[in-house]
């Protein structure tokens, strides 16, 4: 069965496969490259999208927080600088980690963190966006749905089952190719900011003036020499 194009939901269909692509694991390390060059585009786009939905369609939110071990200091609450490997008066990590390690600051010594974020729901698809970002975006303006990223406690926010980070669905070169054209087209304003931002491309010489065709061009020089896209 094939669908007809839907204005509303078919860019945010291929922003969400964008989304989950950037997790996947597939074709590395091509793949990787390119995940690493689009990331903060993707997520730029995802934002906007976001506030884009809330005026056309009823979006589910909710506060949300998980509780994960520290990254900084493998949940041992105790944070080692790489400088340890210069210290020539311990043997070696542990030893150095139990003469000089310090109260690990990101988890204030206790091994875990809270990790909070603002849950949207638009249809069938389910985002999750940190809540510092959806305060530095100002979404909690322009939606309003505050996201208490100062607040110090946890009380805002519900215990949930979903998890950060989980592996995403892979995406051929020619899919991703085409949903990131896709997604160009319905933002394109939002789509090359970011991309000027981030690797100084050129697409919006002026402000809220981009260049779609010029932004097409970048995306697909980034897929040059790609199997199975026809450029």
């Amino acid at each position: 069965m094939t669908l007809a194009p839907s204005p509303f939901w078919t860019p945010l269909f291929a922003l969400d496969r964008l989304n989950s692509w950037l997790r996947s694991d597939s074709d590395f390390p091509y793949n990787y490259h390119l995940h690493g060059y689009l990331k903060r585009t993707i997520y730029t786009v995802k934002v906007h999208a976001i506030l884009d939905a809330t005026r056309r369609w009823p979006v589910g939110l909710r506060r949300v927080v998980v509780e994960k071990q520290c990254r900084a200091c493998d949940g041992s609450g105790v944070w080692v600088g790489d400088y340890w490997q210069d210290c020539s008066c311990c043997n070696g990590y542990d030893e150095f980690k139990a003469n000089h390690g310090e109260r690990c600051r990101k988890c204030s010594g206790k091994g875990i963190v809270s990790l909070r974020f603002i849950e949207s729901t638009i249809g069938p698809l389910r985002w999750h966006t940190p809540a510092s970002e959806w305060w530095s975006w100002s979404l909690d303006v322009y939606v309003p749905y505050l996201s208490h990223y100062f607040d110090v406690s946890d009380e805002h926010f519900e215990k949930t089952d979903w998890q950060p980070n989980g592996k995403g669905r892979p995406l051929s070169y020619r899919e991703s190719h085409r949903d990131l054209g896709i997604i160009l087209r319905a933002w394109p304003q939002e789509f090359c900011s970011s991309v000027d931002f981030y690797h100084h491309a050129g697409l919006e010489k002026k402000f809220k003036q981009p260049d779609v065709a010029k932004a097409q061009q970048w995306i697909d020089e980034r897929y040059a020499g790609a199997p199975g896209v026809n450029q």
